[in-house]
């Protein structure tokens, strides 16, 4: 069941680049890309680099310690190395930005 929570609006995001938020203690990594908002968990899995603070190019961003680059749709590498991202349903409600923090409990 989804629990989307508020992490930001949408002007706290710069076109291109990521952004490092906790989202219910999980550290994720948000982008704004083409207009449209990815999130992915910010540890990279080869080497546990920042990805929030890795290169953006379209929607392939690359780990800033190793340079691995990943599909910010799919979480999946861009390069041959088998590694992926976990990816987080996020969406824009009059102007908040919400990621589906599924792991954390509901508030009531």
């Amino acid at each position: 069941m989804p629990n989307f929570v508020r992490i930001g609006a949408v002007e706290d995001f710069p076109e291109g680049q990521g952004r490092i938020i906790s989202a219910a203690r999980k550290p994720v990594a948000v982008f704004k890309a083409g207009g449209k908002f990815y999130a992915v968990n910010n540890i990279c899995p080869h080497m546990g680099g920042p990805i929030g603070a890795g290169a953006l190019v379209g929607t392939t961003v690359a780990c800033p310690y190793h340079a691995l680059r990943f599909h910010l749709d799919s979480g999946r590498s861009a390069d041959e190395f088998g590694h992926s991202l976990q990816t987080y349903s996020i969406k824009v409600e009059d102007g908040a930005v919400l990621i589906d923090a599924w792991w954390a409990k509901k508030e009531r």
